[in-house]
């Protein structure tokens, strides 16, 4: 408006053209930077696919359960923030729980969402921005218009009386796309706002929206010549009549374009997404937890595992003891519960060895190890055992000979062999697992060929054990009874 009018030098108003058609390069590159994918993003529905992807194939993988023998699927549902994997996943529930109001476990639709109400809000203020802005340009379009137009432009008393058509156009059309840059950027803003899933970047990112539309006030203010700013300031604003009806009309417009954009955006945007961000999480957590699968590559077939519920609070496991209590002891000292290898070969040897492989050893005899040195030399081997079978404090084989019969009690069966009755002919074979073949060999010499009595003790426990070891194996229903009656009838009748 001012450019050539003023006392101002030709350096200066060089400088004002330039910053003037950076402003609009400016606006121009943010056009195309914000109407892009790579800002947006994709619309969130394109996570359910993903979703169901990542509980169908790595959720459950046997190979992803943590120390504790918990499902990946079990942590992330929680809210593990434990974890070092799939923090991608944790990220995205954590984001629908904030923005729908849930709990871990909730998949209904609340009654009212905070995140839906937040953005609404949000878009709401966005309108405001760019209602101002759009009101500002149609003053000024307003008041320009009021100046009479002429060849030459006059410019007289810090008032512009006479404007030529040639600035004229010029001035029209820089709103123009000062107004079509605004109106692209509201709705490139309204969409954005509309696929912001963090409630915590909701307010945020509005505020950051209105920073766009000051693009060239900063500039005016920061970069251009003293000179032209103050011969813009010194400019009278022109009158423009305004009549009540047409201020009640102005404002009735305002509130009903706010109440449409709204009204739309609720219906286009936020309430399919509320659905979509309870699909994603109906698929990332619907359903059972506890369990976990693998794959046998050899036999071809998929075999599954029941695994513990996640708890905050849940015990710890041996491994998670172990380091706990390494973390507080200094060099040369050994946990109580775990081995500390001198070597590398010697912790290769340790974490790859079975019990199966010491029986060529010569510790694989049968008799308990807490007896004499054995006792010093393995007790931090028969206190991992305890841990596991949950007595954790245990001194001696006594005091576990109780357990000696459960499934997961081979090291137990491998360190007191004599108080787990190893060596008993008549133990069932299934809780073998873990006894010596020293034991094994001396139950075998005192086995005679000779049917059992049904009514004597060994005999009734070696069915009650295959009772506990069959609902191991196999929870059908239909198995169980067929089981129960063999019992029944094999107590009863013996061989």
């Amino acid at each position: 408006m001012v450019v050539g009018l003023t006392r101002s030098n030709r350096i200066d108003e060089v400088i004002a053209c330039t910053l003037s058609f950076l402003s609009v390069l400016i606006q121009v590159a943010f056009i195309a930077i914000i109407g892009g994918d790579s800002f947006l993003g994709a619309e969130f529905s394109s996570e359910i696919p993903a979703a169901k992807k990542y509980r169908e194939s790595t959720a459950h993988d046997f190979v992803r359960l943590d120390l504790a023998q918990v499902s990946l699927a079990s942590r992330v549902c929680s809210g593990d923030k434990s974890l070092i994997s799939s923090t991608k996943q944790l990220a995205i529930l954590d984001d629908i729980n904030s923005y729908m109001g849930l709990g871990p476990g909730d998949f209904t639709y609340p009654a009212a969402p905070p995140g839906l109400f937040l953005c609404l809000s949000c878009i709401i203020l966005w309108s405001l921005y760019i209602c101002n802005d759009i009101r500002s340009i149609a003053l000024s379009v307003e008041s320009v218009s009021g100046i009479a137009r002429g060849r030459h432009t006059e410019l007289k008393n810090c008032s512009c009386k006479v404007i030529s058509r040639i600035r004229f156009a010029a001035f029209l059309a820089s709103r123009l796309v000062q107004l079509g840059f605004s109106t692209y950027v509201f709705y490139v803003g309204v969409k954005w706002l509309g696929r912001t899933t963090s409630i915590q970047d909701l307010i945020l990112n509005a505020a950051a929206l209105g920073t766009i539309l000051e693009v060239d006030q900063l500039i005016l203010s920061a970069m251009m010549p003293r000179s032209i700013q103050r011969a813009v300031q010194d400019l009278d604003s022109e009158d423009i009549y305004r009549s009540r009806l047409r201020s009640g009309c102005e404002a009735m417009v305002i509130s009903m374009c706010t109440v449409l954009v709204v009204v739309t955006s609720y219906t286009y945007l936020l309430r399919p997404l509320t659905f979509d961000l309870l699909e994603v999480k109906r698929h990332y957590c619907s359903g059972r937890h506890d369990f976990a699968v693998t794959y046998n590559q050899d036999a071809q077939f998929t075999v599954a595992l029941s695994t513990r519920k996640y708890e905050p609070s849940m015990p710890t496991t041996v491994s998670e003891d172990v380091v706990g209590e390494l973390i507080g002891l200094g060099p040369g000292h050994h946990p109580t519960r775990g081995k500390m290898a001198s070597s590398l070969s010697q912790f290769n040897y340790f974490a790859g060895t079975t019990l199966e492989n010491r029986e060529s050893s010569f510790e694989a005899t049968c008799y308990d190890f807490d007896k004499g040195l054995n006792a010093i030399a393995y007790t931090w081997w028969f206190s991992s055992a305890a841990f596991v079978l949950g007595v954790p404090h245990a001194q001696t084989c006594k005091d576990l000979e109780h357990l000696c019969d459960r499934h997961e009690a081979s090291s137990l069966r491998h360190l007191c062999g004599v108080t787990c009755r190893c060596d008993d002919p008549y133990r069932h074979s299934y809780t073998l697992a873990g006894c010596t073949k020293s034991c094994r060999a001396l139950a075998l010499s005192k086995a005679t060929c000779d049917d059992m009595d049904h009514t004597t003790t060994p005999w009734s426990e070696f069915w009650d054990v295959f009772l506990y070891l069959a609902g191991n194996f196999s929870s059908a229903p239909e198995m169980m009874v067929m089981v129960q009656q063999e019992i029944e009838f094999r107590t009863s009748q013996g061989c």
